[in-house]
């Protein structure tokens, strides 16, 4: 309510709020919008009304907000201590098993359990045909013996470094105008997004042959990055600046899906990982941010995300007969963030992704 007085009694100051409101930090994606109590409609007052555990945070440091925060939902709260939150008892007829990391089950919006996962036989043809694929030895052999290789030095030490990779076009001027970036922000933004098609490029033997414009999001958008396709034919991202290494990279996975034989990959081995599992509306798990129709289905890929195990919904997304998952997307993700724990964590999506990267197929 700005500087003044609040009529009302309902709302707090600004000044009242965490370093004295957004942004916490400075990839924070909020924003000041205006809000008038004696302008605003019923329902907009309604729904501006502080509830308990939110003015918790007014008066908090930062840190202090954050951690607040983070214990009030569900997740994380079974997320950081697994011992506090048991497996829930069943939900239509099937057992909710703690995640085979050795988690706690993880819980939706209302903190009830989620679906159980199905285990798929150990002799389905996916798997069979993963156990048996030796085109990622080379790349297992470097990660077990350099552990703390990223991405970048793994792709470098591979070699492949001269044959056509992916191409870049220019981000349009507009984009670039819009986005708010100074000059020395946008160099950075060129040099990391062309090191990251430099890099998957490494260890695709046919990346000549894919093309991609990638603009950066105005730098306190609340737009999501995300995967487009042209209306000409081409392709582009939208990526923001900060934290752009992990997006570049995940939104890459969309565009190898462009191929027909890496996206047919993918969904078969979403249905091999996913089963029987029920799928849950992903409002469920990530609140009214997803619509009602989106769905998705967790599997194992939630012991990937040890503090957030919630996320493992997001690999699992039902996208029905549409021409993409997040299945590559999400493992070009993980590759990027830390090649050895994916590795360790869930080695038959690891090599899934080494060989759609392969195209050995």
């Amino acid at each position: 309510t700005g500087d003044g007085p609040d009529p009302l009694g309902l709302y707090p100051n600004v000044r009242e709020l965490p370093r004295g409101g957004p942004p916490f930090h400075p990839r924070c994606t909020k924003r000041y919008v205006a809000f008038i109590p004696n302008l605003a409609t019923a329902e907009e007052k309604q729904a501006g009304k502080l509830k308990s555990h939110e003015r918790e945070l007014l008066g908090k440091s930062p840190g202090e907000a954050q951690r607040k925060f983070q214990e009030s939902q569900p997740m994380t709260a079974a997320a950081r201590d697994p011992a506090a939150v048991k497996a829930g008892p069943a939900v239509a007829n099937q057992a909710t098993p703690p995640i085979s990391s050795g988690g706690s089950w993880p819980r939706g919006q209302d903190g009830g359990p989620l679906p159980a996962r199905s285990v798929p036989p150990s002799d389905h043809p996916v798997a069979e045909e993963l156990r048996r694929y030796a085109g990622a030895d080379d790349i297992i052999t470097v990660i077990k013996n350099q552990p703390n290789l990223s991405v970048e030095q793994l792709a470098t030490s591979l070699g492949n470094g001269n044959r056509p990779g992916i191409a870049l076009h220019p981000s349009k001027p507009a984009a670039i105008s819009a986005s708010g970036l100074n000059s020395s922000q946008i160099k950075h933004f060129e040099k990391d997004t062309q090191a990251g098609a430099e890099t998957l490029s490494r260890l695709m033997p046919d990346a000549g042959g894919f093309a991609v414009r990638i603009d950066p999001l105005p730098i306190n958008s609340d737009d999501r990055p995300g995967f487009l396709r042209e209306p000409n034919g081409t392709f582009s991202i939208k990526s923001q600046f900060y934290g752009r290494k992990a997006q570049v990279f995940h939104e890459f996975g969309h565009l190898l899906e462009t191929d027909p034989a890496r996206l047919k990959a993918a969904k078969e081995f979403l249905t091999f990982r996913v089963g029987t599992e029920k799928a849950i509306k992903m409002a469920e798990v990530f609140g009214d941010r997803y619509d009602s129709w989106e769905t998705a289905r967790g599997d194992d890929f939630l012991k990937l995300f040890p503090k957030y195990p919630n996320l493992g919904y997001y690999v699992g997304k039902d996208y029905g007969v549409e021409l993409h998952t997040e299945v590559i997307s999400s493992g070009l993700q993980l590759l990027a963030t830390s090649p050895s724990k994916f590795l360790e964590t869930d080695v038959e999506f690891f090599k899934f992704i080494i060989r759609v990267l392969r195209r050995d197929l």
